[in-house]
């Protein structure tokens, strides 16, 4: 509200009843206890199911509206309005809301299906470095996957400045907008699909990482392992690798630490992810855009993989 006061209408004209609900910036708004700060306003003001909700904020304040939205009273209209890049390409176009639980991401789970979707390029030029990163490391997975013009799209930029400064950003984001949501169209309620790639291990390692590394350094990173894990069990992914590096090396974008969020720890989570008597993780991985193949690795194997990875990736001489 206060960062982006001048692009937001005097919603208090509007005809009939309103109730503003202000969440103070942080890291993870989208909890169990907000949700109950939320829905218990909801309640107290009567507000009905017939109600319209609009989101104004990141990604986490979509997901957490999106979730309100879809239980509250059996579902409500909702209009979300992202304000950083990766939300106006991903969380906004989803079909998916989630909220944290005990230190687990997005482990609680709805489907939400906005209203409409409003988009305002303004944002984005008042965003930090960091949080263009974080949009582009979504937009390369998107080109890798689906459509290696957004690759092209965003590679004519020089640096994150000409790109918040660019002419064409609008175009660049509806590019995003449009693959995210036509791969949710195409893989209705289905789990690890392509435009998932990276995630298993990259949200892995931003749960160790927490707070300490941004979403582009361990989403990233999380991509370029599993390229090697693809590499390491005879995929031919290399080209795609190369490419994904080109665009972090552009736009200045860190890889975070295997070696600093411990191997031991990474198998671990991971392990809790694929429970049961399951002995290996399953992974899609692009070896083309628009083609996808899924590996499967055994526990064992992946904690000498990770080693390995460290060992090729991370290895600082002494001094």
């Amino acid at each position: 509200m206060e960062k982006f006061s001048r692009y937001i209408p005097d919603l208090d004209s509007i005809r009939g009843d309103l109730t503003k609900i202000t969440l103070n910036e942080g890291d993870n708004l989208k909890n169990v206890r907000n949700y109950q700060k939320i829905v218990k306003v909801l309640i107290d003001r009567n507000v009905s199911s017939d109600s319209l909700v609009i989101a104004l904020g990141c990604g986490e304040v979509l997901d957490l509206a999106g979730f309100v939205v879809s239980t509250y009273r059996g579902g409500m209209d909702y209009i979300p309005v992202p304000t950083t890049l990766l939300a106006q390409i991903g969380n906004s176009v989803s079909g998916l809301a989630g909220i944290n639980f005990s230190n687990h991401e997005d482990v609680i789970c709805s489907r939400s299906t906005p209203s409409e979707i409003i988009v305002d390029s303004h944002y984005i030029r008042s965003q930090t470095n960091d949080e263009i990163r974080d949009g582009f490391v979504e937009m390369a997975r998107y080109g890798l996957v689906a459509d290696h013009s957004m690759i092209s799209m965003i590679m004519t930029a020089e640096d994150v400045r000409s790109f918040r400064e660019s002419e064409g950003i609008c175009k660049i984001i509806g590019k995003g907008m449009r693959i995210r949501a036509e791969e949710m169209s195409l893989h209705a309620g289905k789990k690890n699909i392509a435009t998932d790639f990276g995630k298993t291990i990259g949200s892995v390692l931003g749960e160790i990482h927490r707070n300490k590394v941004t979403y582009s350094q361990y989403m990233s990173t999380g991509m370029l392992m599993e390229f090697f894990l693809a590499e390491r069990s005879g995929i031919s992914v290399k080209n795609q690798r190369d490419t994904l590096n080109s665009v972090l090396d552009r736009f200045g974008i860190k890889r975070s630490s295997l070696k600093e969020a411990g191997i031991e720890t990474i198998v671990k989570k991971l392990s809790e992810r694929f429970p049961g008597e399951r002995s290996t993780i399953d992974l899609l991985v692009p070896d083309e855009p628009g083609k996808s193949q899924r590996i499967e690795i055994g526990k064992d194997r992946l904690f000498s993989l990770l080693r390995s990875y460290t060992e090729l990736y991370e290895f600082i001489p002494s001094q």
